[in-house]
């Protein structure tokens, strides 16, 4: 009898260790894949990108890519992409004067990434040297003005050609056209489309001449291209929003007036 019941209790811690043991080797599995699934993770956009001639091209000190590399290795978001570090941005920012030639503003955050805006002269020199042309009025009009902003690797540009009217003496801004769109980074796989919103400044409301260049995200995103603290899933509208208004333009992804 004790022999019987020595057998079975024998049986059963045996029982039980082979089952600690393929739990254990389960769980084992289990997190292997789960630290796998989180190695492919990529909420900096980075994956198809040059990260050391991204820096350099973007100026980023030594000692910063060094974090931003850290932060891409524990899939760690950058700053850039922080709605609550975006708020920090001077409205000034984001507001242009052609007359001053090309300009390429940059607002770099604590971790080294940034944002940028940015308005420069196109290629279309053979038709008009200068890009601009000023009639008797203090009217000026632009062609072939490359309008881009990038947030972090994500980055979109689309030209203009447009008259900023003076302001001063009661003249109207326009927006004549949009063309060669262009957007990379993030769920981008399409040709932008791009749509003149309203072609005339309304000076008694303050309303600007509006147009925009606008895609689709094909992917969900851990940030908000329009900063708005809004996660992008797929079929999300991402703009390039061009807005002319009091003599001066302006670029953003948030709807400028």
């Amino acid at each position: 009898m004790m022999k019987k019941s020595s057998v079975l209790l024998l049986s059963i811690v045996l029982l039980f260790v082979s089952l600690g043991t393929a739990n254990a080797s389960n769980y084992e599995r289990v997190s292997s894949s789960a630290s796998m699934a989180n190695q492919l993770v990529d909420v900096n956009g980075v994956k198809d990108i040059n990260l050391d001639r991204y820096f350099q091209e973007n100026q980023v000190p030594k000692e910063k890519q060094i974090l931003l590399k850290e932060k891409v290795k524990n899939n760690e978001l950058w700053d850039a992409y922080k709605p609550e570090m975006q708020q920090w941005i001077p409205s000034d920012f984001f507001v242009f004067d052609p007359k001053l030639g090309d300009q390429i503003k940059y607002y770099r955050f604590p971790d080294g990434s940034f944002i940028s805006v940015g308005t420069e002269a196109g290629t279309n020199s053979k038709i008009h040297p200068l890009g601009s042309s000023t009639d008797e009025y203090g009217n000026i009009t632009y062609w072939d003005i490359k309008i881009s902003k990038t947030v972090g690797t994500a980055s979109a540009y689309v030209y203009a050609d447009f008259l900023l009217g003076n302001y001063e003496k009661g003249y109207k801004s326009k927006i004549f056209r949009l063309y060669g769109p262009n957007a990379s980074g993030f769920g981008v796989t399409d040709t932008p489309k791009t749509e003149i919103v309203r072609e005339v400044e309304d000076i008694e409301k303050s309303r600007s001449a509006l147009a925009r260049s606008y895609w689709f995200s094909k992917a969900n995103l851990k940030f908000s291209w329009e900063g708005n603290g809004i996660d992008t899933t797929i079929g999300t509208t991402c703009p390039l929003w061009l807005g002319a208004i009091r003599g001066k333009l302006y670029v953003d992804t948030k709807l400028p007036y």
